[in-house]
């Protein structure tokens, strides 16, 4: 196990109106993720957005479900790393809006 672990929260999102809804997780439980690796899907008015891991870690535990609705800053899970990969000082997830569908 690694010696620490951090919350991975929702990231703050551009101005949205209406409910954010949990999609789905892309990344499974203990996998190893990268600045940048997308780690899950949310909705909210209409358009979707990828929510990327932001250090180097591995996805610890799961603690929202898919059609789960959620707050700004809504703790998503948990991520496990070591102390030098915790990404102090910066957001622990960003968020990145997928293009429309056609």
């Amino acid at each position: 196990m690694m010696p620490f672990t951090y919350r991975f929260n929702l990231p703050s999102l551009p101005e949205v109106e209406g409910t954010i809804v949990f999609q789905e997780w892309i990344a499974a439980n203990r996998a190893h993720v990268l600045p940048g690796t997308p780690v899950a899907l949310i909705a909210v008015s209409g358009k979707r957005y990828r929510i990327l891991a932001n250090g180097d870690a591995y996805l610890w535990e799961k603690l929202v479900k898919p059609g789960e609705a959620l707050k700004p800053g809504h703790l998503l899970g948990n991520m496990a790393a070591d102390g030098e990969n915790i990404p102090y000082g910066k957001p622990h997830s960003l968020a990145e809006l997928m293009p429309e569908e056609t």
